[in-house]
């Protein structure tokens, strides 16, 4: 995984979306939602957090870490590499954010369950990799940030 290019300064709260390519179809073990296998493609994860933005978006380009969350297994596997990242600092309401997400995009969520304990999903896969600018049109507010990633 690359690590998030020099960028604006990131927002400390706020909705988040995280965009990762998938090379090849992966066998993803994730604990009490048992082992999914996650199509080729493009994967965008939904969250939010309420303090300590930068330091989540660096956590999910790391490689250095002891699983904790659903998507610690996605960032973890060789197959998965970060394309980018886009803040949402207005927006609090990730379920609402997802769903929205997700209907606009037309993806489909391949894990039920991922990412939250709810219902709605958290993880959308596509076979094109939407941009930032779809999301922002989809959400009714374009991004403040947009990380992107550099080797190393």
């Amino acid at each position: 995984m690359s690590a998030p290019q020099a960028g604006p300064s990131v927002p400390d709260h706020g909705v988040y979306v995280v965009l990762f390519s998938l090379a090849a179809p992966v066998e993803l073990a994730l604990g009490a939602l048992g082992s999914h296998r996650l199509p080729a493609g493009w994967l965008l994860y939904v969250s939010r957090v309420g303090r300590g933005l930068g330091a989540r978006l660096a956590r999910h380009a790391a490689y250095d870490k002891k699983p904790r969350w659903h998507v610690d297994r996605l960032t973890l596997c060789d197959e998965a590499s970060l394309a980018w990242s886009a803040v949402f600092p207005g927006l609090e309401d990730d379920a609402a954010a997802s769903a929205r997400l997700g209907a606009a995009l037309r993806a489909a969520a391949p894990v039920e369950g991922f990412g939250a304990s709810d219902g709605t999903p958290r993880l959308w896969w596509r076979p094109s990799a939407p941009g930032p600018a779809a999301l922002g049109a989809a959400l009714g507010a374009m991004p403040v940030v947009v990380r992107g990633i550099t080797a190393g």
